[in-house]
């Protein structure tokens, strides 16, 4: 996630980008309409305000998706460092980047080889990524059913016109009138 920081403001600055352009490969350069080049335009274009904003969301999630992580180690009673989990959840989330059924499948493949330097055994790591997982869909149809429940509020709430109360204005052949 540290990186992740650094690489936005980076971005954000572009001034690297483009004194580095002309030594990156064509697609990498940020001239013209590269896909780099249409990125950091479209970057420096929010300002840097709404990137800070931006980044100060994505720092606060990935701190509570490590704490997710760290609870979920000590109630399965595994001791992992927040620290380690700090390095190894981006790695993690960057996983899920890959097609699967709700992520599920190819964090469970390479957790235990993540936390195996922190003293976890395979299954341990197994556990772990799928407590976690279970944690996230639940926490899903949670935000979910809030969802709906204040949209639906939001509803009620509409001021609505009584049947048989509204203005109508009708036209006749001879003229308007208003019933």
């Amino acid at each position: 996630s540290i990186a992740g920081l650094l690489g936005g403001f980076l971005l954000l600055d572009g001034s690297l980008f483009r004194r580095l352009g002309d030594r990156l490969p064509g697609p990498l350069t940020p001239e013209g309409d590269s896909f780099v080049g249409r990125t950091l335009q479209a970057v420096q274009s929010c300002g840097r305000p709404a990137i800070t904003r931006a980044l100060l969301v994505s720092g606060v999630f990935n701190l509570m998706l490590t704490g997710w992580w760290w609870t979920s180690a000590k109630a399965l009673g595994l001791e992992v460092s927040y620290t380690y989990l700090l390095l190894v959840i981006p790695i993690l989330s960057i996983v899920l980047l890959i097609p699967a059924i709700g992520g599920l499948g190819p964090r469970e493949v390479i957790a235990p080889l993540l936390f195996a330097d922190a003293g976890l055994a395979a299954s341990d790591a197994y556990a772990l990524s799928f407590l976690v997982f279970l944690i996230q869909r639940a926490s899903g149809v949670i935000g979910g059913v809030w969802y709906l429940w204040a949209t639906l509020r939001a509803g009620r709430g509409r001021s609505r016109i009584p049947h048989g109360q509204e203005q109508v204005e009708l036209t006749t052949g001879e003229g308007t009138t208003n019933n």
